[in-house]
């Protein structure tokens, strides 16, 4: 079985709310379908969009104004999924908080590693850095867990850990 790919943003499921011809508001689905439109104002076929955005770990709603210009277009996190996912990153860094243990993977200065990690039926990607600050007494550490490395991301922590602490 191939290993499945954190998805990028073309990927990511997108609901679109815009003026339909008839004067309603519709809701487009993910892939462009006809969607379920008939709705007397943009603020109910947007809580509709966010509905159906709730069922994924990510997804991105789009809104339009009348004239089709676009007004909003973000990411919305599934809550449970989301506290998984920090929860995870949590228990997953805790080890990095010793700096003792933090010391010995360093290589030269730093350490990076990158997973792909499944929550629910989505595949996202955790990434991880670790290197001295610039006195080289301290180390940083920084770990978030994202689809798509410009977005934001689903779970993120940062932290500096000093010698004596």
């Amino acid at each position: 079985m191939a290993k499945k790919k954190p998805r990028d943003l073309r990927y990511r499921p997108v609901y679109a709310v815009a003026l339909d011809p008839s004067g309603t508001w519709r809701v487009t689905g993910c892939r462009g379908r006809r969607g379920r439109g008939g709705f007397a104002d943009r603020a109910d076929a947007v809580a509709h969009a966010e509905h159906l955005a709730s069922g994924h770990v990510v997804a991105q709603v789009q809104v339009f104004d009348a004239d089709g210009s676009l007004v909003s277009d973000r990411a919305l996190f599934d809550p449970e999924m989301r506290q998984a996912a920090e929860a995870f990153l949590e228990a997953y860094l805790a080890p990095f908080r010793d700096i003792a243990y933090t010391s010995n993977l360093l290589e030269g200065w730093e350490y990076a590693e990158n997973l792909d990690l499944r929550i629910g039926d989505d595949v996202v990607r955790l990434s991880l850095s670790a290197h001295e600050g610039q006195m080289y007494d301290e180390i940083h550490v920084s770990g978030s867990i994202w689809d798509e490395f410009f977005g934001p991301k689903i779970a993120e922590d940062a932290f500096v850990l000093w010698p004596g602490e």
